[in-house]
C-alpha cells in the first residue's frame, strides 16, 4: 500500500519586523507536512533578486545586529518535503535609527545630585585638652 504524503503548506506568514539599529531580528513561518525542511532568502532594498542565508535551515530566523543598510530587505522562507515546497510572503525588514537619550542617574543618596566619591582619608583628631583626674573627696 502506498501512502501518499502531501506537499508542505505555510499556514502562518512571517511578519514585518521594525528594530532599533543594532538590534536583532526574528522572522518566523509555520507550516503543516511532514519531513520538512526550512530555506530562508534575502533579497536587498531594490533588489531583483532572492539569496539563500547561509545556516538559515529552521523555521525562525534571527539576523544578525541590524545596520540602516539592512531596511527594507525582504526575507522569504522555501518549506520544502519530498514531494513540493510552498514559498512564503515577504516580510520586511525596517531599522530604525538608534536613539541616544541623556538620562539622569540618582544613586539614591539624597537629593539626587549624585556622590562625588573621594578616595579614603584615614585622620585621627588629637585632643590638646588633657583629662582631668578626678580627686577621691
Amino acid at each position: 500500500m502506498l501512502i501518499k504524503m502531501p506537499p508542505p503548506q505555510i499556514t502562518a506568514q512571517p511578519a514585518d519586523q521594525t528594530v532599533n539599529e543594532g538590534a536583532t531580528a526574528t522572522f518566523r513561518v509555520t507550516a503543516c507536512g511532514s519531513v520538512l525542511t526550512y530555506k530562508w532568502q534575502r533579497m536587498e532594498n531594490g533588489g531583483s533578486a532572492w539569496t539563500d542565508i547561509s545556516g538559515a535551515t529552521a523555521s525562525s530566523y534571527t539576523t544578525a545586529a541590524t545596520t540602516m543598510t539592512d531596511s527594507g530587505a525582504s526575507l522569504v522562507c522555501v518549506v520544502t518535503n519530498p514531494v513540493g515546497s510552498d514559498t512564503s510572503s515577504a516580510a520586511v525588514l525596517h531599522v530604525s535609527k538608534k536613539q541616544i537619550t541623556s538620562e539622569k542617574r540618582n544613586c539614591g543618596c539624597g537629593s539626587g545630585t549624585g556622590l562625588a566619591l573621594l578616595p579614603p582619608i584615614w585622620f585621627k583628631v588629637m585632643s590638646n585638652r588633657k583629662r582631668k583626674k578626678k580627686q577621691p573627696k
